[in-house]
């Protein structure tokens, strides 16, 4: 996928920067299901996998993953 670039803004850097965030959710998920150990995703993650039920066009993109374990 080539950078297209509208003005000062860079799509591609965009994606990449969503992508790093998921691709790191996912490793800590499988990191902790791997350990057998009992957790919730909170914060942004969850809120944005609610809101692709009820209006896709409200999903915003969090920088951390919030994760909730159980002690």
């Amino acid at each position: 996928m080539a950078d297209i670039v509208i003005g000062e803004v860079s799509w591609e850097r965009m994606v990449n920067a969503v992508e790093k965030v998921r691709d790191r959710l996912l490793r800590a998920v499988a990191a902790i299901e791997k350990a057998s150990l009992t957790y919730a995703v909170c914060g942004g993650h969850a809120v944005a996998e609610w809101m692709t039920r009820a209006d896709q066009g409200g999903v915003r993109n969090t920088p951390d993953v919030n994760i909730l374990l159980r002690r």
